[in-house]
């Protein structure tokens, strides 16, 4: 059981791959993977925008954050420089520098009461402090330009009219890291006359640059341009983890000369300017800062031209990152849940169209009615059935007998249900290493392996068995026969179509005998072209003139006198020679030639009919007319009219039907005979005796005159048993008031015998054999009634 469950999970799965595989092969699948590709490009290009949005919104808020920084910084920067300028007034009042204790005096009230500033110094132009607080101990014994820390700052601020800032510094004494800033206090000519300095301490309140307040997580920088050498100093870093762990270190030293140039770069091309002419005024450039050995980030930069220094922040790109990826996170689930929901939508659209276009292919391959596989599923199909079946099968052809006649008097509903319950019966027979096709209308073919050729007789024989049994369909019993023509197939690899044609030749012939079977045979074969040949040929024979027609005249038994002629159709071919009726009629017939020819013999006939009665007015004509001519729409209105373009009263012209033929169309041809003989034509029943007349047709058409078939008259003499069937027919022909005619009387004794019987015409060669036109005109002139006697007669 376990192993049977997992082979049906394993075909499950199988199937499901080769459904996934057709999927994506499929115009659907692949809409659905242009969609998720188009998806998946939106959702890069998505991702792209909203990541530049992320950093556009970063680089405002930074720009904002750096402006009030920057900005407030810059004003108290003004602020603290009126001081010092006025400061410095009152230090060259008083001579500072020749008078240091009352300078040393003023500068401590200064630093007492202002809090922003920890310490001061007092600084001659030569760079020797001369002044400074008491916590300095040593400060005035120092000169700033002697030392290189401090001379290229110190130098700026001597070079400048405004407040200056210095490099970062630390006081062991008071253990704070201080931002020195300087204003040159200068005499009414403009020369310097000294230097004040204070210090900031840096991680104090008043630290001009903290950003604590305004938003969490940003670095900042701020950095001082030595004019002299063109190097960048750190003044102050926040947080200083991010830069550095030793500040002595990075205090101390310029900034990396890479470093410089990579921001430079960055800051020439937010700005589109050289820096150069950057340094000529105050700027800002927000730009990515990746430079090396920093994290990325988003970095905004400004320099302030006034007091000469650069103040940056930066925020981490891991920062940003964390709302992006909450964004691509939300919308990682959308594009998944719009992509599975429009792959599950055209997957189940898929495998709908896939279910309609295996309704549609059953449909195209299978019969409408009964859902048996049709002409179209043999012919795709039939390689690989022959292929299984070894190559050595046969084809059965099944034509139904009479099925148009339950059509035309049951209705078609009653023959679909007839047909339904024939294919229910084939189909029970066959096996399944069979095909059963439905050909169309009342034609199946069936295909059965056949190394055995009795087996396949046998197979045969229970099919016509099964078929023949009564089936009941809509209240009504009704039995159906079939005509079987088969051929077997021995030679791998023959062609479906050359089979076809064997069975149907073959069914053709069955069909000849009816409820029968019939094996293709090279006899047949021949039979068939040359009726293949015959057919080609017919197709020409009016227009070739290669048609003509004789007359066999019909004799009154009692007074001996030409009471008529019957018209018979000729043949004579170039190729095929002289073809008798009994050849081509039946071939016309199936070709659909039978109207036109029947045509071409009323025209004739008529015409030729019309110019014997300028001598012998009152000779009637009797005319053959097939049953698919008589049911042809037109057949009444043309024998009408040309009887009326000739001059022939319609009570000369009797047309002749075969009874053999019209049964399967009793209702239909009733009512036809019934308009004819309205017209004022007489119709006569040819060939009585040998089909299915009875005497309840006699007694419901309006038939004028019984024939009486050759083949019982030729052994009237020897055979009882013909002898007591035409004094039957005869004697239903006198109770019915209907003449009955004779033919094939070719000697006196058989029309001696028919006259006894009351038989009313004679016709056969005792008479005159068919003739002509020109004959027949000389045979009435020179004719002289036959007085039927037995001396006569042989004279």
């Amino acid at each position: 059981m376990k192993a049977c469950t997992r082979q049906r999970e394993m075909a499950e799965t199988g199937w499901q791959h080769l459904m996934i595989k057709a999927f994506l092969t499929s115009p659907l699948g692949r809409i659905c993977v242009l969609f998720m590709v188009a998806t998946s490009l939106a959702l890069l290009i998505a991702c792209y925008v909203k990541w530049q949005n992320l950093q556009d919104v970063l680089r405002t808020e930074l720009s904002n954050v750096h402006n009030i920084v920057m900005n407030s910084a810059s004003d108290r920067f003004h602020q603290q420089e009126a001081m010092f300028e006025i400061i410095g007034e009152r230090l060259i009042e008083m001579n500072a520098v020749e008078n240091v204790e009352p300078a040393r005096q003023l500068m401590a009230g200064v630093i007492d009461n202002n809090p922003v500033f920890e310490v001061y110094k007092l600084i001659r132009p030569d760079g020797q402090v001369f002044a400074a607080s008491d916590s300095l101990i040593g400060a005035e014994s120092s000169n700033l330009l002697a030392t290189p820390y401090t001379a290229e700052t110190f130098r700026t601020a001597l070079g400048s009219h405004r407040l200056t800032v210095g490099r970062t510094w630390y006081s062991d004494a008071l253990e704070l890291w201080l931002l020195p800033v300087r204003y040159a206090v200068r005499n009414s000519e403009g020369e310097v006359e000294l230097v004040i300095s204070a210090a900031i301490d840096l991680e104090g309140e008043y630290n001009p640059w903290t950003v604590r307040n305004l938003r969490p997580g940003i670095d900042v920088y701020v950095t001082v341009r030595a004019p002299e050498n063109e190097r960048f100093y750190p003044l102050y870093y926040e947080p200083f983890s991010s830069f550095g762990a030793d500040k002595r270190q990075v205090y101390g030293n310029a900034l990396p000369e890479s470093f410089v140039q990579t921001v430079i770069k960055k800051m020439e091309a937010a700005t589109g300017e050289p820096f150069t002419t950057l340094l000529q005024r105050d700027f800002t450039a927000s730009f990515l800062n990746n430079a090396p050995g920093l994290a990325p980030a988003m970095a905004v930069s400004g320099y302030d031209k006034d007091h000469q220094y650069f103040f940056g922040i930066r925020e981490t790109i891991p920062n940003l990152r964390k709302d992006f990826i909450v964004w691509l996170g939300l919308i990682l689930i959308v594009y998944i849940f719009v992509n599975a929901l429009v792959a599950f939508m055209l997957y189940r659209m898929f495998k709908a169209e896939e279910r309609h276009q295996a309704r549609l292919r059953h449909q195209v391959m299978h019969d409408s009615l009964t859902d048996l596989p049709n002409r179209y599923y043999l012919k795709a199909h039939y390689a690989s059935w022959a292929a299984a079946a070894g190559g050595e099968y046969a084809l059965f052809f099944l034509d139904l007998d009479n099925f148009k006649f339950i059509n035309d008097h049951f209705g078609h509903s009653v023959g679909d249900l007839v047909l339904l319950e024939v294919s229910k019966r084939l189909t029970q027979l066959c096996t399944p290493d069979m095909l059963l096709i439905r050909q169309g209308g009342d034609e199946f073919l069936l295909l059965m392996p056949c190394v055995d050729k009795s087996r396949c007789l046998v197979a045969v024989e229970q099919l016509a068995a099964r078929l023949n049994e009564v089936m009941v369909v809509d209240n009504l019993k009704i039995s159906v026969t079939g005509s079987i023509g088969i051929t077997y197939c021995q030679q791998p690899g023959e062609a479906l179509e050359a089979l076809l044609v064997k069975a149907d030749i073959a069914m053709y012939q069955a069909k000849k005998l009816r409820n029968s079977h019939a094996v293709f045979s090279e006899d047949l074969q021949t039979k068939s072209d040359e009726r293949a040949i015959m057919e080609s040929e017919l197709r020409g024979a009016i227009d070739n003139a290669e048609l003509y027609l004789v007359y066999q005249p019909q004799i009154d038994a009692v007074t001996g006198e030409v009471s008529g002629v019957e018209a018979l159709l000729r043949w004579s071919n170039p190729l095929l020679g002289s073809v008798p009726p009994d050849r081509f009629i039946f071939i016309a017939e199936d070709c659909g030639l039978i109207n036109p020819i029947g045509n071409f013999v009323v025209d004739t006939a008529l015409q030729e009919i019309a110019d014997i009665h300028r001598d012998h007015a009152g000779l009637r004509l009797s005319i053959n007319v097939s049953v698919q001519q008589l049911v042809h729409g037109g057949f009444r209105d043309y024998i009408k009219q040309k009887c009326a373009d000739y001059g022939i009263s319609s009570s000369l012209i009797k047309v002749e039907i075969t009874e053999s033929l019209f049964i399967e169309d009793f209702w239909q041809i009733e009512s036809l005979l019934n308009l004819i003989s309205s017209d004022g034509f007489s119709i006569s029943l040819d060939d009585f005796g040998t089909g299915y007349s009875s005497l309840s047709v006699l007694r419901k058409l309006p038939i004028n005159e019984v024939k009486i078939d050759k083949s019982f008259v030729q052994d009237i003499l020897i055979d009882a048993h013909d002898r007591a069937l035409i004094k039957s027919i005869i004697s239903i022909g006198q109770s019915l008031e209907i003449p009955t005619l004779a033919e094939g009387v070719e000697n006196i004794d058989q029309a001696l015998v028919l006259r006894e019987y009351g038989c009313n015409l004679f016709q056969g060669y005792l008479f005159a054999r068919p003739m002509r036109l020109d004959d027949l005109r000389a045979y009435l002139q020179g004719f002289e009634p036959y007085p039927f006697s037995t001396d006569s007669l042989s004279d």
